[in-house]
């Protein structure tokens, strides 16, 4: 059984107690396994955590999309698409300075005891 399916089978569509599935808790779980999965520290496990939290942002925008059709209409299609490919460029490079920055401090703060 490859990850893939592991996290989509026990973790995504999980309800962890819950009377109804809750797709955001879901992903940050995946998303956190993902990161530890690749291996066992901070650095991955806040990589996992941001990543979540910013797919979770998208899958609101994405189910909320009609609310924002002024923004759509900005610009030709081509445009939007390089726009979001860079967006998520830019996002997925704050995310990890962010969490090298993060698990610097986690591991300091941790010896400084």
């Amino acid at each position: 059984m490859t990850i893939v399916r592991v996290c989509r089978d026990y973790l995504f569509y999980n309800r962890w107690g819950f009377k109804r599935v809750n797709i955001y808790l879901n992903l940050l779980v995946v998303f956190l396994a993902v990161g530890l999965w690749h291996s066992i520290g901070w650095y991955w496990a806040i990589w996992g955590l941001l990543h979540g939290l910013g797919f979770c942002v998208f899958t609101w925008y994405r189910s909320n999309k009609d609310k924002f059709a002024k923004v759509q209409r900005i610009g030709s299609p081509r445009q939007r698409e390089l726009l979001s490919r860079v967006t998520t460029y830019v996002f997925v490079c704050v995310v990890n300075y962010f969490a090298a920055k993060l698990a610097l401090a986690v591991t300091y703060s941790k010896g400084a005891r």
